[in-house]
């Protein structure tokens, strides 16, 4: 900054850490200020749990207490690691100042600085700073920077952060990549199958995980930053006796839920979203298949908006068990749906879901409604050809064959999926044959970049891309900037002798490999790690309103019970019982066959769909009961297990 800047640096700056029973007496305090917004109604000696929302607000109250109470400084500041419970390698710091300036802050790269992390926050005299991409087991290098109004630096002082280390699951999760020097991997965090979201630099370090149960699918990134994940403990049972989650929350990556959404619907792998909808592909009613597309409006928490495939294709589709969805992509007006097994890719309007375009060549599409909706393919066109805007309009499909030597058919490739959606361009996964990979295949598929006219109808090939191995569960990175791709394959379909499970692979636009990393656990979603710090240093809104949508509740029933048994009934069974959100969680095996809710009217929860699972022969699972919408009356609870009753000693009382 120069000799006569005001550039300070602070000598001997302390700090203060508080611990997780620190922050649990900060909670105390506030815990009357926030009552249960749904489900209220609702009393019972059964154990109630606080909305995960709720939570999240009760703690930032806690926070702003801190701040109003002006106990910290820059040089004396509050150190808070994990503060909401949700990764422990994030860390809030909390202090105040006696005039407004932003606060900059980089976390050090052990292995170089263009793996360090920076952020920096808003104009403010009250500063709340999110600290991301601390290591594991290390004493983390932090130096802080306050930052005046004119841009400049008028103090600095160095800070150290400890994050002990994570699972040993979580640490042997990769190989070390082959080669990190000639890498472009921004920092990417995986999830789903299981995989617990990591975020991984370039060296494959981990830079940020999270401690939060969340369900297979891993998550969904919304446009404000947060993300939707599936709380796996809340789970319902398809008519064809499949769990699936019911409860999703919008969270950040600090770990503050916003908003709670209770989901009727399997929403499966397959989901993405703008500023206020979800797009998720979810079961057909008719056919059991993945193929319905619907919405689930943020606003207010409703499923809206269902077609199934009939509605897409038209009358004249032809049904098949292999025309399922296996991917969903969101750019702009647009929703794009691939089905891998029939080689079809379809773009629909986010209003209507009407489509817009189809690229395959296939009688699923050619003996269906939407025929004429699909794009000519003009084939390979060259760097000189890209920089003419109307390099489209002036070839026809009968111009120019698909180079040979990039892909088997003349008449252009075998699409699979569109791994990511860029505009005018998309980068999709392009299979040389059909069939599953075979030891020994090597150039099994490429990486296309595509460019789409959409006025006159016709898309033709920019770029293609040599990449190795089956494609399942695919995601690309196309760093335009960088030059480079990164692809990843969730799930390795040829076994290795090493157990590999999953790799990413990385290559520049000429095809040349700069980097791979090796897996063994599958991963379902690779996304770019970038929260946004100005945003995240701001406290949540209060709000009471934070649960919306609802499910099928108990349904009423005439059926006269018998005398319930005069024994115990066993935990290993039934136990478990809590209450949240309007919603009942029970632990059970597939021996119970219902649960009754009896009052002046008997309301029936049927299990007896479990006995189509064998999820339930050796263990319990938990199991989500919609409450909320039980007339006003006071209930006894009752057990069928294998035809014998059972009565609870807890019961419900609902009012107005």
């Amino acid at each position: 900054m120069g000799l006569f800047k005001k550039n300070v640096e602070i000598k001997n700056p302390t700090k203060v850490t508080y611990s997780e029973e620190d922050l649990k007496k900060v909670d105390v305090a506030f815990y009357r200020e926030f009552s249960v917004s749904k489900g209220e109604q609702i009393h019972s000696p059964i154990k109630k749990e606080i909305p995960f929302a709720l939570l999240s607000q009760i703690r930032d109250r806690g926070f702003e207490d801190i701040l109003d109470k002006q106990l910290y400084t820059f040089k004396h500041l509050l150190v808070i690691p994990n503060p909401y419970g949700a990764s422990k390698q994030t860390a809030l710091l909390l202090f105040n100042t006696s005039k407004p300036c932003k606060v900059r802050y980089t976390v050090h790269g052990k292995k170089g600085e263009d793996v360090a992390f920076s952020g920096e926050t808003e104009f403010s005299k009250r500063h709340r700073v999110p600290i991301f991409g601390l290591y594991v087991a290390t004493t983390n290098k932090i130096t802080l920077e306050l930052i005046n109004e004119a841009g400049e630096v008028d103090k600095r002082r160095p800070l150290t952060i400890y994050v002990s280390d994570p699972p040993l699951e979580v640490l042997n999760q990769c190989k070390k990549p082959s080669n990190p020097d000639t890498s472009n991997m921004p920092l990417t965090m995986f999830s789903g199958f299981g995989f617990s979201p990591v975020v991984y630099d370039k060296n494959m370090d981990i830079r940020y995980t999270m401690d939060i149960k969340i369900s297979r699918n891993g998550i969904v990134m919304l446009d404000n930053g947060h993300f939707l994940f599936g709380q796996g403990e809340f789970t319902r049972v398809s008519e064809d006796g499949r769990f699936y989650q019911c409860m999703y929350h919008e969270c950040d990556f600090l770990g503050r839920i916003y908003k709670s959404y209770i989901i009727d619907y399997p929403m499966g792998d397959n989901m993405v979203c703008d500023k206020e909808r979800v797009y998720f592909v979810t079961k057909s009613e008719k056919t059991g298949l993945n193929s319905d597309i619907a919405t689930l409006n943020l606003l207010t928490g409703k499923v809206e908006n269902k077609k199934s495939m009939e509605d897409i294709f038209g009358k004249d589709f032809v049904n098949d068990k292999e025309a399922t969805v296996t991917g969903v992509e969101e750019v702009e007006d647009s929703i794009i749906l691939t089905y891998k097994k029939i080689d079809t890719i379809i773009c629909l309007n986010k209003s209507d879901f009407s489509v817009k375009w189809v690229i395959g060549e296939n009688p699923y599409v050619d003996n269906s409604d939407i025929s004429n909706k699909k794009l000519k393919y003009i084939g390979l066109i060259s760097d000189e050809e890209i920089a003419d805007s109307n390099i489209l309009k002036n070839y026809a499909p009968s111009d120019r064959d698909f180079p040979k030597d990039v892909f088997d058919k003349d008449i252009g490739p075998y699409y699979t999926e569109i791994l990511e959606s860029l505009g005018d361009k998309m980068v999709i996964s392009c299979f040389n044959s059909n069939g599953m990979a075979k030891e020994g295949d090597k150039r099994k598929y490429r990486i296309g970049i595509f460019l789409i006219d959409l006025e006159n109808m016709k898309i033709g090939l920019v770029n293609a891309i040599a990449d190795f191995g089956f494609n399942r569960y695919a995601k690309t990175m196309y760093l335009e900037d960088k030059g480079s791709v990164i692809a990843s394959k969730g799930v390795v379909m040829v076994p290795t002798n090493d157990d590999i499970k999953a790799r990413i692979n990385e290559y520049s636009m000429d095809g040349t490999p700069l980097n791979e990393v090796k897996f063994f656990k599958s991963f379902a979603k690779l996304t770019p790690f970038n929260p946004d710090v100005k945003e995240l240093s701001v406290g949540v809104s209060p709000s009471k309103d934070v649960i919306f949508g609802t499910a099928k509740g108990p349904v009423e029933t005439d059926e006269k019970l018998a005398e319930p048994v005069d024994k115990k009934l066993l935990k290993k069974l039934f136990n478990n019982m809590r209450l949240t959100s309007g919603i009942l969680l029970i632990s059970i095996r597939k021996n119970v066959k219902a649960l009754y809710f009896v009052g002046k009217k008997t309301f029936k929860q049927d299990f007896t769909i479990l006995d189509k699972t064998n999820m339930l022969d050796t263990k319990k699972r938990n199991f989500a009961i919609y409450v909320d919408d039980l007339p006003k009356d006071e209930y006894d609870l009752y057990v069928d297990v294998d035809g014998e009753i059972y009565k609870l000693k807890d019961e419900l009382r609902v009012e107005d």
